[in-house]
């Protein structure tokens, strides 16, 4: 017998838990996405998570990557240490000369959105608590 499985229900479930964990929060959560505007496919998918966060509650502040690595770095630095974000999305590509695991280590354990951090990813591959990629 074939099934078609299309994650409606799936995404209904998962949809819930985060508007649980909103209100167990108690506020909206804020998350910093960081955008190369001059894709346009990435401002594209840009839209449609600003789309989705907002049906679920969740505030988006996006902003440009700095052109210089240097300057990238400190950007990803600086919003890793904002007490005002619970996370940071980096959207890919990455400015040239800094790599997905560099950019994790700059933001950090708790506001690594895809969970790149060696800590978080090693948390994962034990099965332990921590920063889950949406894709796991």
């Amino acid at each position: 017998m074939t099934r078609i499985f299309t994650g409606h229900a799936l995404a209904g479930r998962i949809h819930n838990d985060i508007r649980e964990g909103i209100t167990r929060l108690g506020r909206a959560p804020r998350c910093a996405v960081l955008i190369d505007e001059a894709s346009a496919p990435m401002v594209a998918y840009a839209g449609r998570q600003r789309e989705a966060a907002a049906k679920l509650g969740i505030e988006l502040a996006f902003a440009s990557y700095e052109r210089s690595p240097e300057l990238a770095r400190d950007q990803l630095r600086r919003l890793g240490e904002d007490p005002r974000l619970d996370a940071v999305m980096t959207l890919y590509p990455l400015p040239s000369g800094i790599a997905p695991v560099e950019a994790a280590l700059l933001v950090g354990t708790d506001k690594d959105v895809d969970g790149l951090h060696p800590e978080n990813a090693g948390l994962l591959a034990l099965g332990a608590p921590g920063r889950t990629p949406a894709t796991a």
